[in-house]
This record gives C-alpha cells, sequence and structure tokens, in this order.
C-alpha cells in the first residue's frame, strides 16, 4: 500500500499536481482541536467554498457560531446554536455523522457521553454512551477517503480503573472499536495522519505512569486495537506539545514518507524540546520498517514562553508567545533541526492572545480578548513580515443556552408513569403544534420577527424522530420560558439512569456516617461510584424497584461522585447518566460544656443541646437507631446520625452522694456523665431555681460544697 502510494504521489509530482517540497505529508482530514479557557476552535470549510471557516464553540454555555469570511476578509459571524452541553470539556471536528459533512462530538466530564452535533443546521441526533467515565480529551481521525471519522477518547481515571483509551465509530453505530490503557491519564491527543494510503496515526500526552511528569505516545491503527509505535518520556509534569511539518519534513530527503515534528514546552520555561514522529531514515535515505518515533534537539529561547503555534502556510514558522508580556509574541523561521531564527516580533495590536489557528488559505486566525471583549485578527506573510488583513470582534454567547422546543417522547409524558423521553429538536423559536406520521412530526412552529412583531411567519417542518415515538410536548409557555425551563440539560438526559443520594449532599456532625446511593430510571445495570477520585467501583443491579440501595460508609469528610449505567434489555431508560457528584462534611459534636446547665422547659434537654440539633423530645428517636433523643443527649451521641449510637452497655451513671470533706462537712458529688443533671435550689421546697455559682468539675464528677450556716435555709435537688 506504502509502494502504491508513492508511485501515486510521484506521479502527481510528474503532472505537476504537487509542488515539489511540499505537501509529502498530507495533513489529517480531522482537524485538530484548540481549546482554550473560553472556547473549543476548529478551522475547517463548513461551507464548501475552499475557505477556511472558523468554527467556535463557547465552553461555558455550549453555544457555537460559524465566522465565514467575506470578500474583506473579515469572519461574518452565524446566530448562536445549540450544542445540547454546557461547561463543555473537550470535544473534535470530523465527518463523524456524514462522509460529506463536517460535524462535531462534544463532552463534559459530568455529562459522561458524547454528544454529535451537525454543521449543516440540522437538528441535535441523540446522545451517545461513552464506554468509560469522564472524557478528558477526544480526537478525531478519519481512517479512509470517504470513510467516517473515528473518535478517540481519552478518560481521566485512576489507573487500572477502566479502559482509558478508546476508538469508536458513532455511524452506524455507535460501535467501540478497541479499548487500551496508555500512560496514565490521558490530558491531550491530536491527529497526525490520515490520508488513505496511510496508517492514521495519533499522538496522546498523558502523566508518566512511573511517577510525576509527561509523556507522549504515538498510536497507529484506529480500525483494531491500537498499536503503540513509540514514546517520549521524562517530559515536565504541565508539558504542552503541538505538531508541524517544518522544511526538514518536506524537503526532497524524505520525498514520498511521513515526517511531523513535534515540539514540547512548559509555561513560564524557555526550554523548547523536538520529537520527530516519521517512517524515513534521513541518514541512508531509506524507509525503515514502520513508523517510528525519534527524539530531537532541544533550544533555549531568549524569554519564558506561554504559547508555541505552528503556522503552517508557504513555509511553515514558529509563532511564540511569551509568558512575560501580555500580547507579546515573535515570530521564528525554523527548519526542524537547527535553532530556531528569529524573523521578527509580531504586533498583535493589543489582542491578549488565547489560540492560533493556521488556515488553509494562506492566513492565520489569532483569537483573543481586547479591551475586555473577545476579538480576532486575521494575519498572513507578505513576503518580508506578517500584516494584519482584518479585524473585529465576535459576538458574545448568549448567557442562557438556547434548548430545544420539541420533545419526543415514548408514552404521553405527565400521564403515563413509564414515559420516556427520546429526543429533543429545537424547531426555529416556537412550536406550536406536531403531528406524528411513521417515525416524523410534522411541527408548525414561529420564528421571532423582532421586538415590534414579535412571534410570526408559521411554517409546517417535517422533522425525523425515533420510530418509536408515540407523543411530542411542544413549547408550553411562551418561548422565553420555554428556554428557561429547559436550559441546562442535555439532549435526552432527563430519560437516563441517575443516582440520588440519601441523606442529601451537606455537613453532618459525627462519623461514620452512612450515605445510601440509589439508581433512578434504573433496570437492569450498574451503579459505579468513587470516593475522594480513588478508582471507580462497580455495583451490580438486577431488578428495578426491588433493588436495595447501596450503603457505602463515611468515616471522615468525603465528596461521592456516582454514575448508572442500563443495559438494552427492551430499550427501557437504557444508556449512561451524567456523574453527579456529593460532598459530605463530617465533624463531631461540640463538648457539651460542665454544668452550670440551663434547661428552661425542664424536658430534660439542654437548652445548648436543643439549639444544636433541632430537637426538643426527649422520648423521640430522631434518627431511628433504637436509642431516645434522652439517651443520645446524655451519651454525647449524634441523635441526628444512625451509625453514632451511644454504645449498648453504657454504664449507669451514679447519680449522687454526699460524703464528707476535710474544713466542709459535706459535698453534692455527681457523675458528669449525666450531662442532663441539674442542680438546683430552693428555700421552701416549692419553688425551684438552677444554681449556677460554685459547681466544681472534676475529672469524672462534679461537686458542690453544701452550706453549713443554718441561714439562709436551703434545699438542694439534682434532677434532670
Amino acid at each position: 500500500m506504502k509502494t502504491l502510494f508513492r508511485l501515486a504521489l510521484a506521479l502527481a509530482l510528474l503532472l505537476g499536481l504537487v509542488a515539489p517540497g511540499r505537501a509529502q505529508r498530507l495533513p489529517s482530514k480531522s482537524p485538530p482541536t484548540v481549546i482554550t479557557a473560553t472556547w473549543l476552535a476548529f478551522t475547517l470549510d463548513v461551507n464548501a467554498d475552499t475557505i477556511a471557516d472558523l468554527v467556535l464553540v463557547d465552553r461555558a454555555t455550549g453555544t457555537f457560531r460559524i465566522g465565514t469570511v467575506n470578500a474583506q476578509s473579515e469572519f461574518v459571524w452565524s446566530e448562536a446554536a445549540d450544542t445540547g452541553l454546557t461547561q463543555i470539556e473537550t470535544g473534535a471536528a470530523g465527518h463523524f455523522l456524514s462522509a460529506s459533512t463536517w460535524s462535531l462530538v462534544l463532552s463534559s466530564k459530568a455529562f459522561n457521553r458524547a454528544q454529535p452535533v451537525p454543521l449543516d443546521g440540522s437538528s441535535l441526533p441523540p446522545a451517545v454512551d461513552l464506554p468509560s467515565p469522564e472524557p478528558q480529551t477526544v480526537c478525531g481521525l478519519d481512517p479512509a477517503n470517504g470513510g467516517l471519522t473515528r473518535l478517540i477518547t481519552g478518560y481521566r481515571t485512576p489507573p487500572g480503573a477502566r479502559p482509558q483509551l478508546t476508538g469508536t465509530q458513532l455511524e452506524p453505530g455507535p460501535e467501540t472499536l478497541w479499548a487500551i490503557e496508555p500512560g496514565t491519564n490521558p490530558r491531550d491527543a491530536t491527529p497526525l495522519y490520515g490520508h488513505p494510503f496511510i496508517t492514521p496515526t495519533f499522538g496522546i500526552l498523558t502523566d508518566d505512569a512511573s511517577g510525576p511528569g509527561s509523556r507522549f505516545q504515538v498510536f497507529e491503527n484506529p480500525t483494531h486495537p491500537a498499536n503503540l509505535v513509540g514514546e517520549i518520556t521524562g517530559l515536565p509534569a504541565n508539558t504542552k506539545f503541538t505538531a508541524g511539518s517544518f522544511r526538514y519534513d518536506t524537503g526532497p530527503i524524505s520525498v514520498n514518507y511521513r515526517s511531523t515534528t513535534m515540539l514540547f514546552w512548559q509555561p513560564s520555561a524557555p526550554g523548547l524540546r523536538t520529537a520527530r514522529v516519521t517512517d524515513v531514515d534521513w541518514v541512508n535515505n531509506v524507509a525503515l520498517p514502520g513508523i517510528t518515533v525519534v527524539s530531537g534537539p532541544a533550544f533555549t529561547m531568549p524569554r519564558p514562553i506561554r504559547q508555541v503555534c505552528v503556522l503552517e502556510e508557504l513555509v511553515t514558522r514558529l509563532l511564540i508567545v511569551w509568558s512575560d508580556a501580555p500580547a507579546d509574541a515573535s515570530l521564528y523561521d525554523f527548519s526542524g533541526t537547527n535553532a530556531p531564527v528569529l524573523l521578527e516580533a509580531v504586533n498583535l495590536n493589543g489582542l491578549d492572545l488565547e489560540a492560533v489557528l493556521p488556515s488553509a488559505n494562506g492566513s492565520t486566525v489569532f483569537l483573543g480578548t481586547r479591551n475586555g471583549l473577545p476579538a480576532y485578527d486575521r494575519m498572513s506573510w507578505n513576503g518580508t513580515h506578517y500584516v494584519r488583513t482584518a479585524t473585529g470582534t465576535i459576538p458574545l454567547a448568549p448567557k442562557t443556552p438556547l434548548y430545544s422546543n420539541l420533545l419526543a417522547f415514548r408514552g404521553e409524558p405527565f400521564v403515563a408513569t413509564d414515559a420516556t423521553e427520546l429526543q429533543r429538536r429545537r424547531v426555529k423559536d416556537w412550536t406550536l403544534s406536531a403531528a406524528l406520521n411513521a417515525g416524523n412530526a410534522s411541527v408548525t412552529a414561529l420564528s421571532d420577527s423582532g421586538t415590534t412583531t414579535g412571534l410570526r411567519n408559521s411554517s409546517v417542518n417535517n422533522l425525523a424522530v425515533p420510530p418509536n415515538t408515540t407523543h411530542t410536548l411542544p413549547s408550553q409557555l411562551d418561548a422565553a420560558s420555554s428556554i428557561v425551563l429547559l436550559a441546562n440539560t442535555s439532549t435526552s438526559v432527563a430519560s437516563l439512569p441517575r443516582v440520588r443520594f440519601t441523606p442529601s449532599p451537606g455537613t453532618y456532625s459525627g462519623a461514620p456516617l452512612e450515605v445510601f446511593l440509589k439508581s433512578v430510571n434504573a433496570a437492569a445495570g450498574v451503579l459505579y461510584y468513587s470516593i475522594n477520585g480513588g478508582a471507580w467501583q462497580a455495583h451490580y443491579t438486577y431488578e428495578r424497584s426491588a433493588a436495595p440501595p447501596l450503603k457505602i460508609t463515611l468515616t471522615t469528610s468525603s465528596t461521592v461522585r456516582a454514575y448508572a449505567f442500563n443495559y438494552y434489555y427492551g430499550n427501557d431508560h437504557p444508556g449512561q447518566g451524567p456523574i453527579t457528584s456529593a460532598a459530605y462534611a463530617l465533624g463531631t459534636l461540640p463538648p457539651v460544656q460542665p454544668q452550670p446547665l440551663i434547661d428552661r422547659n425542664a424536658n430534660g434537654l439542654a437548652d445548648a443541646w436543643e439549639n444544636l440539633t433541632g430537637l426538643t423530645n426527649p422520648a423521640a428517636d430522631s434518627d431511628a437507631d433504637g436509642f431516645l433523643n434522652f439517651q443520645e443527649h446524655n451519651a454525647g451521641t449524634d441523635p441526628l446520625n444512625p451509625a453514632n449510637r451511644p454504645p449498648a452497655s453504657a454504664p449507669q451513671p451514679n447519680l449522687a452522694h454526699v460524703t464528707p470533706t476535710a474544713g466542709n462537712p459535706l459535698t453534692l458529688r455527681w457523675d458528669n456523665l449525666d450531662t442532663a443533671v441539674i442542680l438546683e435550689a430552693s428555700d421552701d421546697l416549692y419553688l425551684w431555681t438552677p444554681v449556677h455559682q460554685g459547681i466544681q468539675q472534676l475529672a469524672t464528677e462534679n461537686t458542690f460544697p453544701l452550706p453549713t450556716s443554718a441561714f439562709p435555709r436551703a434545699f438542694y435537688r439534682l434532677r434532670r
């Protein structure tokens, strides 16, 4: 196959179809994901006009816009569209749903699934299960010409818990093709090759399994168990990386071979390290047996690095953003082997740069903020230096994402007890009604025509819905209320299995604390849970309502995360639900203060104890542990925690005795284990008042010296 590719490429060179010395490594059809604190960014030709467009996904709100280029090289932005997710963690672009149409796949760690997002304006398809929890990084990889993009997913989980790197085909499917465990905690992945005549290859940065640090690993062949072809170990823990084809990768010696240079750096450090992914032996100019990873030279730059970007235009160059000054960058010529040569300082014109995206049409997109607003510059090399060809602002994403206003159900919602939400669709701005007919919904909807005319222009839209749809739910009140009601909910997430915690997360006094986990919308499946970021543990359930809840015992303050997975028996609430997190802060009851104790309602429970616990009935058993509140009060245990109870053989207090002491004939003594005992005095045996002065606390008892004088006459008693 490699020989066939080289013959085809040589023929193309002879015919003038490929410029000599260029395009020896054809780039992957799946563009890498550029992730910033604000956006996921992609450059790809969405409208098929041969000019690269910009797709920006707002990570917080989950909305996205497409910027197409006009005659002035400016971006013209589409209206914000919905992805069905918020707080997006990672994503990838590719041909996931159709070989002829671009789409995104997005996910967040809490969502625990993958949401395909078509870029042709069609509605969101249902989200799909992922084979492991907490997706940390994804990338797309086209395995063949005209084929569908594979989804490579990395999971940031404790090592050995579950497969951490998977290859998945979404259409037809989804189908998991393979699952392996690379280093530890994959956190950044990018496609390296994806031509039909070349085995698809991708690189992934992980934690070093042997200790603190990072390792870079290269895998190929996503249609079978992925093959680790090489790695770079011993990288610092906070290493970043990027890739590009420089002169050494595209020179005559490497014609007909693959070669990509990897660059590694640490933010706020001046070091720049290189490595090469290749299948050519430059020394002997012969093919290697297979693709391999070769460590390259390292360089010390004059200033600490913030970001390194590869500008692939007529000549591939390096743009380095410095960390010691905002909006300060430099452009370097780089061969891939010799030290970078400074060409010019790049004037960013006040742009606080977050990302750089090379375009396929001879310009580069600079993304960031200017004067506190999202902004961009388009810049290109004019032969001597970089010039700004266009500049503009990026429309802010709506604070509230735009969510669907048509829901498809199996079963009548709000009436059928087992109604299952199957799909959510956005149909213009306001849905009036929907009629079902053989897997399609004929939807009558209105568009928002502005503040003066409002909703108008009724139209009928035919949409495909799941084949087992029996009912639909259109907008209920008005367009705004519909959006508010459905905000922060993902596609079909309402019907997914969830985990309910009892008691609710919060602060509890006393330990241990018993926490019960119960699957909601659960049939036969598995409940997974993790305590304080530890390994995921599985608890299998086989019955619906009869399945007892899972009990876990916490001895210290802990955060418990859990999600449920249902098997596809009968297609009843199938799939993997979102991760739910519950934090429990465990303390101890403060020590009960020694006498004087105040019990104004004379129920045997100290007022301070009542204020602390909110309990006033001594004969009740508030935590149902078999001990009355009165007994918990006296033993100093938590009356609201059934796991914190008095000992079964708790000794009974030695209530009181009177003993003579030297210099003071009589002293009243009582065991201070019984904290509810109150000392009172009276001069008529009718009206009693608490004694607050003169009580002394010893190690195990309280003492009170009885007055020896006959006047004034006083009587004393101990009572609960």
